[in-house]
């Protein structure tokens, strides 16, 4: 009667020894579950950051600046015809802002009416977008490199013309007009270069 009670008792023991490391097999793995998911979640962030500095980094390189050399024409024997009468060609019919299109919630759908009205008539930059969509949505998460997106995709579609581009701590800052065809005031008009007697 002894020995069954002690071998009752031993398969008892084993048993709640089962149990409890089963219990803790099971509390380890929901932990590296949860770390795993964590982890995820990060690299996807971290992934998510890297392409847009990618993309700035692209889109902030030194576009090769035209040069013109002065020509000087050599003195001819022959009269000079007489200027044929130039016929100044219509500017292009300004695009209403429905014709820029994007995607349904995008960034660019929320604020390019805005940016219409705001600067159809003057240059305008990251920041100014920066400064609007931090205005229209005060939640969204690193407004600055939304913003520098919509303008590159912008620049690309010939929306946006550059104006200037001068270097900045964060690399190159670049001034925008709207393109005449979207909304834009019309180009002005090159100055001429004056020449002095010699």
């Amino acid at each position: 009667m002894e020995d069954v009670t002690r071998a009752a008792t031993r398969d008892r023991m084993v048993l709640e020894a089962l149990l409890d490391r089963r219990l803790e097999l099971d509390e380890e793995r929901k932990r590296l579950d949860t770390e795993m998911t964590k982890l995820r979640t990060e690299s996807e962030r971290l992934g998510a950051e890297l392409q847009i500095l990618e993309e700035m980094l692209g889109a902030t390189k030194t576009e090769p600046k035209a040069s013109f050399a002065s020509v000087t024409s050599a003195p001819s024997s022959f009269p000079a015809a007489p200027a044929t009468p130039t016929v100044a060609t219509p500017p292009p019919p300004r695009r209403p802002t429905a014709h820029v299109r994007f995607r349904k919630g995008s960034v660019g759908a929320k604020l390019w009416p805005t940016v219409v009205d705001l600067y159809a008539e003057k240059e305008f930059g990251v920041e100014e977008i920066c400064a609007l969509l931090e205005k229209d949505s005060p939640g969204t998460k690193h407004a600055y490199e939304a913003s520098w997106r919509l303008c590159n995709e912008l620049i690309e579609r010939k929306v946006l013309l550059v104006t200037t581009q001068t270097k900045s701590g964060r690399g190159f800052t670049k001034r925008f007009r709207i393109a005449e065809t979207y909304g834009g005031a019309p180009a002005p008009e090159p100055k001429g270069i004056g020449l002095m007697d010699g």
